[in-house]
């Protein structure tokens, strides 16, 4: 239940749903830029040269759950919908 709260990120690292979407632009940070010479096949030729802008971290954010009330929550709603040991075999 609390993947909801937490989300998800996307295949290009983008905050999709829940803290992950809703503090995107906090935790992703800046990508950097470095000027590379390369050969007629694109590959890097010499040694990696000073970066132009260094990449800069996102930012962390701590969030806090507890745990006894995670599981009240997670216990009521399989009481209310009929998931878990009280399920009917037909829902399995």
């Amino acid at each position: 239940m609390l993947s909801h709260v937490v989300g998800y990120m996307g295949v290009d690292g983008r905050g999709l749903a829940g803290v992950e979407a809703a503090c995107d632009e906090t935790l992703r940070g800046a990508p950097g830029e470095e000027e590379v010479a390369l050969d007629g096949r694109g590959r890097r030729l010499g040694a990696p040269r000073e970066p132009l802008r260094p990449a800069v971290d996102g930012r962390s954010i701590i969030l806090t759950v507890d745990s006894r009330i995670q599981d009240i929550a997670e216990e009521e709603l399989a009481a209310a919908t009929c998931i878990g040991p009280n399920a009917p075999a037909s829902w399995s």
